[in-house]
């Protein structure tokens, strides 16, 4: 095992993480992420920079009422700065992610959809034709939004009445 990296002021952490990253291809986001990171768990922990206080500080982070996705990328920052910046062993308890609960997306029953298309009759405006055709659409062919927007009239065959959705 190569030996501990040790940090003896924030700046220092902030420029290891930043130089890891960037070796690594990560983005200007996911940097800026794992230095935030960094900071508030330097600050939970007093400056104190020991896995020891990882559990605690994702405790504390659920208990305020971050959300599981925010918790996870808490997670995989420190994961990140202690074995990839500070070359440390992760420690066996280390936290794992938490299991995002799936969803089902939200459809829009008959009703309101008919109540969409009844809208946009009732209006005046130059596009209500072609707000129409697009809710119509959208709702009897399950086409995504970005489906929609890039179709051409040439990805619809009208004689068999088929879209083609590239």
């Amino acid at each position: 095992m190569e030996e501990q990296i040790i940090i003896h002021k924030k700046e220092e952490l902030k420029g290891l993480i930043r130089d890891e990253c960037m070796l690594r291809g990560y983005s200007h986001q996911t940097i800026k992420c794992y230095i935030a990171w960094s900071n508030m768990f330097l600050r939970f922990s007093k400056n104190k920079l020991k896995q020891e206080f990882i559990k605690p500080f994702i405790k504390e982070l659920r208990n305020k009422g971050y959300k599981i996705t925010s918790t996870n990328n808490s997670i995989s920052a420190l994961r990140f700065i202690f074995k990839e910046c500070l070359k440390q062993d992760i420690i066996q308890d280390f936290p794992a992610k938490a299991k995002i609960p799936s969803t089902m997306p939200m459809v829009l029953n008959r009703d309101k959809i008919l109540q969409m298309i009844d809208t946009v009759q009732r209006t005046t405006k130059a596009y209500t034709l072609k707000h129409k055709l697009i809710i119509e659409l959208l709702y009897s062919s399950g086409l995504r939004l970005s489906e929609l927007i890039n179709l051409k009239v040439g990805n619809i065959d009208f004689y068999h009445k088929k879209i083609f959705v590239r």
